[in-house]
């Protein structure tokens, strides 16, 4: 089990489709790394971790069948639409009545989350760091496993650090190429 979660704090979002009935449900997190592994009769079942806003513990979740998770950075995106329709009155009984806007699994949930997604992320510039959409655990994985948010975030990291050292003559120098220096003193 990965528990590995990003070096340091970083807010994020996560979507995805509920268990019941299909419908999505938003949690925002303070840390969440995911792999692929073997589940069950998953070859490339998708394994998250995450700690949910407010908590310290770290709580997981399995994607298999067809994996829904969507992780966007930051919080403060929109709540996907809700599951019931707003409660009727029945006539005679006074008794309230709700019911659920699609069935089970209708293809509908799916296609309303991904239009109000990208719309959000068209109209705000969000960015999304993690997107399985229509990716298949039923198949082996065959080729290079995508980088965990944890890689993604090292790699921006290690991007953004220059080198800071003196060159030949002297002069203290901040520059991604240290080699230059040295190839300009021997020319």
């Amino acid at each position: 089990m990965n528990t590995k979660l990003l070096p340091q704090p970083r807010k994020v979002t996560l979507y995805f489709s509920g268990e019941m009935f299909g419908n999505y449900t938003k949690i925002e997190a303070t840390a969440f790394d995911f792999e692929i592994t073997n589940y069950a009769q998953y070859p490339s079942a998708v394994h998250a971790v995450f700690v949910p806003k407010r908590s310290r513990n770290v709580r997981g979740m399995w994607q298999t069948s067809h994996p829904s998770l969507v992780v966007l950075e930051g919080w403060g995106h929109p709540e996907p639409a809700p599951m019931m329709d707003e409660p009727e009155r029945c006539e005679g009984s006074g008794l309230m009545t709700s019911r659920s806007r699609f069935s089970s699994f209708d293809p509908r949930w799916a296609g309303e989350f991904r239009g109000m997604l990208a719309t959000h992320v068209e109209k705000s510039g969000a960015r999304v760091v993690l997107d399985l959409h229509g990716y298949n655990a039923h198949a082996p994985f065959v080729g290079p496993m995508p980088p965990t948010p944890a890689e993604r975030y090292a790699a921006e990291e290690a991007a953004r650090v220059r080198f800071t050292h003196f060159d030949a003559f002297g002069d203290g120098c901040a520059c991604d190429d240290p080699a230059s220096h040295v190839a300009r003193v021997t020319t």
